[in-house]
């Protein structure tokens, strides 16, 4: 198979409800984790990884073109449902402009520092590859869900720029709380990282 048609057949399988490849995902993504956790990000190739995993370097490879790819697979999954409990906490309210999700945030912070070492490698590796770059893009687009909620009168350019300004913010933040190696529980980080939000977007940040 070429290259292209590769590519196009496993961002099917990313996209696919088949569970089969539903499964092998979950595999290597679980595999993922306890190379990290036990031998340290540097040492997670896809040989290793696809190991751990109980497949071959092919099975690795029908899912994903490479390390990284995997890694943001696993930060998409963890923004996604930061993004759908925000949202839901937003909608519960009825009001998007008097509720605090705060709850969104800590599941956010407390899955990464769960797994600090894991981030830590996706988020802060040295890796070529553009990852940082990707996960800016990526708590980019999982902000705009949000702000478009909450400001529905936006422009497109306007919601584009906050949702890149505080999707920006946030992984900025994130990366610090991980460099710095902060001990830290998730509410009180969260609770910070709420503060330096715009009004709008938190407007009781002081209330639970």
């Amino acid at each position: 198979m070429t290259a292209p048609r590769r590519g196009s057949a496993r961002a099917a399988r990313l996209h696919s409800s088949d569970a089969r490849a539903t499964a092998s995902q979950r595999q290597l993504v679980e595999a993922l984790s306890r190379v990290v956790r036990t031998e340290g990000f540097r040492k997670a190739s896809a040989t290793r990884i696809a190991q751990e995993a109980g497949l071959s370097r092919s099975g690795f490879y029908e899912h994903f073109a490479s390390v990284d790819e995997l890694s943001l697979f696993v930060l998409d999954g963890l923004l996604s449902e930061a993004t759908a409990l925000d949202l839901r906490a937003r909608a519960a309210t009825g009001s998007a402009q008097r509720s605090l999700p705060q709850y969104a945030v800590e599941v956010l912070l407390t899955s990464i520092l769960d797994n600090r070492e894991l981030y830590q490698g996706i988020l802060l590796s040295d890796r070529v590859g553009g990852v940082v770059v990707h996960a800016m893009n990526r708590f980019t687009q999982s902000t705009r869900s949000v702000v478009e909620a909450i400001r529905p009168e936006q422009s497109e350019t306007e919601l584009e720029l906050h949702a890149a300004a505080i999707g920006g913010s946030v992984l900025g933040m994130v990366m610090h709380y991980l460099r710095t190696d902060d001990k830290r529980p998730a509410a009180e980080l969260a609770r910070e990282m709420i503060s330096a939000m715009p009004q709008w977007m938190y407007p009781s940040s002081g209330a639970r």
